[in-house]
């Protein structure tokens, strides 16, 4: 009769373990979907240009060999050169980009990360239309601000190989980053009676 309540003791045990254990997690390794408005801070290498803004879009791909923490972001950048009165027309940018990227935590919590990448820009303006080699670095931080949205920031130092000169811009943009497929964490606890038998 001891061992038969022994028995049921340690099976109720690792029922509750196995219940305790089919927790959902937050999932590692998701997709990154980002969205954010950008400032242009131009150098001084294009002519007549003061400054620029657009728009920018990221889709970070986990490399799950390589750890949790790397990504390859494929990015799309559009932009908007505002020029001086001298001329009658803004220029514009548009550019197609990956990147490798490394987070330094789980981007949820306040977290730094740095990325550094190559392209294709193109650029339209008055004189010149071109298309050709672009190059980027950058860090940035992002933090969860809601229960599956989260904040990013980003500075880029921006290489642009533009009408036979080297040009380096300046890239500040800040917007939200969507994890694809995150799972929101709940813990559930349930109370498992545990039967002893006393001696008589």
């Amino acid at each position: 009769m001891r061992m038969s309540h022994l028995a049921t003791a340690l099976l109720l045990a690792s029922a509750s373990t196995a219940a305790l254990s089919d927790v959902p997690e937050q999932t590692n390794g998701v997709y990154n979907f980002y969205i954010g408005a950008m400032f242009n801070g131009t150098d001084n290498a294009r002519q007549n240009v003061d400054h620029g803004y657009g728009v920018t879009g990221a889709l970070d791909i986990p490399i799950m060999s390589w750890g949790e923490r790397w990504a390859f972001e494929v990015a799309a950048n559009a932009s908007t050169l505002k020029t001086n009165s001298t001329q009658n027309t803004n220029f514009f940018r548009q550019s197609l980009t990956g990147a490798l990227m490394y987070s330094f935590g789980d981007r949820d919590e306040l977290t730094p990360y740095v990325l550094a990448g190559a392209g294709y820009a193109y650029n339209d303006t008055v004189l010149v239309d071109e298309g050709g080699l672009t190059a980027h670095i950058g860090l940035g931080l992002t933090k969860l601000i809601g229960k599956t949205v989260r904040g990013r920031v980003e500075v880029q130092g921006v290489y642009d190989d533009f009408n036979s000169q080297d040009i380096f811009d300046t890239t500040i943009s800040a917007g939200i980053e969507v994890p694809l497929g995150k799972v929101e964490r709940i813990e559930t606890v349930r109370e498992v009676e545990v039967i002893r038998e006393v001696p008589a």
